[in-house]
């Protein structure tokens, strides 16, 4: 799923960097956090999940835009995570245009 995202976000001109799990995708940001101007975040991954990727960033006073995405639906998603309910949210599967259109009006936000 990350190399298909990936490959779409790339062919309309975007810049992606990819982490395998929760804690890779932590140390990637707090690294290249200048550099970041959207996540998009599953909230199961191995390591951390979404969840515990968010309340980190969070934590450090980082408040990047964010895409959530889940195989369930947002409101099952959200309802524990009160400080993201205007978040950007995909269910998977999600169509290419979701995810482009996404993206965009995440980034125009």
């Amino acid at each position: 799923m990350r190399g298909f995202v990936k490959a779409i976000l790339e062919r309309q001109g975007y810049t992606v960097l990819l982490a395998a799990g929760g804690r890779e995708g932590l140390e990637l940001f707090f690294r290249e956090r200048e550099r970041i101007q959207l996540l998009i975040l599953d909230m199961v991954m191995p390591d951390f999940s979404g969840n515990e990727v968010l309340n980190e960033i969070r934590k450090s006073g980082s408040y990047p835009k964010i895409i959530l995405t889940s195989g369930y639906d947002r409101d099952s998603v959200l309802d524990h995570l009160a400080d993201f309910k205007k978040t950007a949210f995909l269910v998977k599967p999600f169509p290419i245009r979701n995810l482009t259109q996404t993206v965009r009006n995440a980034l125009d936000a």
